[in-house]
């Protein structure tokens, strides 16, 4: 189990869902941590408390993550598709 690099405290729970955020975040090429990236993080973990008043409420957390991990490549994608146009008309 790693330390959590948090720079503020909080619970070791907190602080790896933040953790995992973050390497999500960095995986997908992203200047920073969106809650996006949280609730990504966040819906990894089926057995979480969040995950599981969610799912009482209706959501689907499984196809929720699918859904939302599409969304978020597709702005990453779409980011640097723009960033490379940009570079290229300079």
């Amino acid at each position: 189990m790693t330390t959590p690099t948090i720079p503020f405290e909080c619970t070791p729970a907190l602080g790896r869902l933040l953790d995992a955020a973050k390497e999500m975040a960095d995986a997908a090429g992203a200047v920073s941590t969106g809650t996006e990236h949280i609730l990504l993080a966040m819906l990894r973990d089926l057995s979480a408390v969040p995950v599981a008043e969610l799912e009482a409420m209706g959501l689907e957390p499984v196809n929720t993550l699918t859904q939302l991990a599409i969304l978020v490549h597709r702005q990453n994608t779409s980011a640097a598709g723009q960033a490379i146009s940009v570079q290229r008309r300079a």
